[in-house]
């Protein structure tokens, strides 16, 4: 069973050392691989939020979700906001498993950020003490 231990890295402007992970972002067809480091946030129940830029080097935008059909999103502050959603392939560093998931964008969002719906996908431990994180994919059916 593959499981992914990590030492926090230092992340942001501030620097302080955080959980982050290596991950690849594709389009549906598995074209445009797009590496990105992303934080975990337990904060954020989406999938994965990244940078406007991102988004479109990884070809989501011709796999969009109609807007439609997408909620508001509601920011730390309280504030509603609009999103743009794709259909996309994410790889974990150091994982086989390509994953599907919806991946957001939004104009103001500065970096990426790995959510809960995401992680639910795993066992994860946040070892603050030994600012260590660790990921266990959950097997299929025991989820």
């Amino acid at each position: 069973m593959n499981i992914l231990e990590r030492p926090y890295e230092p992340f942001g402007i501030s620097k302080i050392p955080a959980p982050v992970v290596d991950i690849t972002i594709k389009d549906l067809l598995g074209n445009n691989p797009t590496k990105v480091k992303a934080l975990v946030d337990t904060g954020y129940d989406g999938y994965l939020i990244v940078p406007p830029a991102i988004y479109e080097h990884a070809g989501l935008t011709q796999f969009e979700i109609d807007l439609d059909a997408i909620p508001p999103l509601e920011t730390f502050g309280g504030e509603r906001i609009s999103i743009r959603s794709a259909n996309g392939l994410v790889l974990f560093e150091g994982f086989s498993e390509e994953l599907l998931c919806e991946v957001d964008t939004h104009e103001i969002c500065g970096e990426s950020l790995i959510g809960r719906q995401l992680l639910a996908l795993f066992r994860c431990t946040l070892d603050g003490p030994v600012e260590v994180l660790s990921l266990t994919p959950e097997e299929i059916g025991n989820t």
